[in-house]
């Protein structure tokens, strides 16, 4: 502003230029709904001179969410613990502070267990997938997965390939990780559990190392509108192992109906069980189907085999009548049924919040935890795992084995339990997803019963809802 003196000999002015300071006033105090395992971003605005810096002042942010003091601006990946929140924010100058508080609740996904349904085959066209190819493929909408579904649980199964090599299954519209979900042995037809989010458009993405026919099966899938039940992981317990009782093997086209609700650590009122089915001496080569009794048995497989071999692949299955489920044996072959977690809508508690893939732990490699040597048989490998995680899915694969032997996944504890995650014989490279509970140290265990090299990856993370 400009001040001006006169009289009757003349005037005189003066020019003063300054800043008029204001306090904080909020301008948006507005945020988006948050919904647990998903992206958020959003703004507070306030009016001030000079700019305002932003801090949370009392409570805290949900997990995975982080404030940019600068702009006021929230983002990150909405995680656990717990599905409510209450947070207060300031913006603050040399003139005054303005807070706001917030309170409310995120949406969270429950499991919906599904019946198996077949997604995709190959061999229908009668053209594999080529070497070194990448597949989009649409889930939401279809065979019953929930339109809103975030991630999808599949069976992925590869046959007839052209030689050894690996599949990867991740989210589209992200960087294909350093990871695989299934080793592909040439002559063998190899199945595997493949938890994966979803992208913004309902799709999943899948990358072909070697020439090869595909099978995809859906088992279950997350869902806000649809789901029921959380993850409830616990430690391993074994449910049936033939080869003890009854001693025989089951017979070709046999149904074995197996009581889980209530049954080594399963809730009562589990709507889904996560199993490790393994298929141990078989006559010939065929297959197993693990699927909810007192419904039709579905057009899918969960474990192919060869005549002799012993193979473990994950089951995840929908809680049939009187809570059980079926096992159908298109050959003769001794059965062994670990399980590792449940859904349960009372005693689950797991929902996830993260689907980022990553690469835990390799033997193979010289690290703060590994030297680059095999894990001596008997040995225990401790692998992190991110914080504030209540579970975990794995993909486990163990590579150069001196002998047929196991691998035991389980919440670091004082003594493994006497179940197996991954069978295996001398030299083979195979690979099996995994459930796992977490260890108050943040931490997963594996245990080795022979010498082999183990390659830890990170499916998905699940949180407290």
């Amino acid at each position: 502003m400009t001040l001006k003196a006169s009289n009757s000999f003349g005037h005189v002015e003066y020019r003063f230029v300054g800043t008029v300071y204001q306090a904080p006033t909020w301008t948006d105090v507005t945020l988006a709904a948050m919904t647990i395992g998903e992206s958020f971003a959003d703004a507070l605005a306030a009016a001030a001179i000079p700019t305002p810096m932003y801090s949370v002042t009392a409570g805290s942010l949900p997990a995975g969410l982080s404030l940019n003091v600068v702009t006021g601006a929230i983002a990150g990946i909405v995680g656990a613990p717990g599905g409510a929140f209450d947070f207060t924010i300031s913006a603050t100058n040399a003139k005054g502070s303005v807070s706001h508080r917030f309170v409310g609740s995120m949406a969270s996904f429950g499991f919906v267990a599904m019946t198996p349904a077949r997604l995709l085959d190959t061999r229908g066209d009668a053209v594999k997938y080529p070497a070194g190819s990448d597949h989009e493929l649409l889930m939401v909408g279809r065979s019953g997965i929930p339109s809103d579904a975030i991630a999808v649980l599949l069976s992925v199964t590869a046959t007839d390939s052209d030689g050894s090599g690996f599949i990867t299954v991740y989210p589209c519209g992200s960087s294909r990780p350093w990871a695989s979900n299934l080793n592909v042995v040439f002559g063998l037809t190899v199945s595997n559990a493949a938890s994966v989010f979803v992208d913004v458009n309902g799709r999943v993405c899948m990358y072909t190392s070697v020439a090869t026919h595909v099978v995809i099966d859906v088992d279950g899938a997350w869902s806000s509108a649809s789901g029921s039940g959380a993850l409830h992981a616990f430690t391993p317990a074994r449910l049936v192992d033939s080869r003890v009782s009854p001693g025989a093997k089951l017979p070709a086209g046999a149904v074995h109906e197996l009581v889980v609700a209530g049954v080594g650590g399963v809730a009562p009122d589990a709507t889904a069980v996560v199993l490790s089915v393994t298929a141990t001496e078989p006559d010939w080569a065929g297959f197993v189907t693990v699927y909810p009794c007192g419904g039709a048995r579905p057009w899918a497989s969960n474990v192919n085999f060869a005549a002799g071999q012993t193979v473990s692949t994950p089951a995840t299955s929908a809680v049939g009548a009187l809570g059980a489920i079926c096992l159908y044996t298109s050959a003769p072959t001794h059965l062994v049924v670990d399980v590792m977690a449940d859904f349960s809508p009372s005693a689950g508690t797991g929902v996830p919040v993260s689907g980022h893939v990553e690469r835990l732990a390799d033997t193979r490699e010289r690290t703060a935890s590994t030297n680059g040597n095999r894990l001596d048989g008997g040995a225990v490998l401790h692998v992190a795992v991110p914080a504030q995680t209540t579970a975990v899915t794995l993909n486990v694969t163990v590579a150069d084995p001196e002998s047929a032997g196991f691998v035991t996944v389980y919440p670091c504890t004082a003594t493994p339990p006497f179940v197996s995650n991954v069978n295996l014989v001398s030299g083979q490279t195979v690979a099996e997803a995994v459930t796992v509970a977490v260890s108050a140290s943040s931490e997963i265990c594996v245990f080795a019963s022979v010498p082999m090299h183990v390659v830890v990856d990170l499916n998905v993370s699940f949180g407290a809802g």
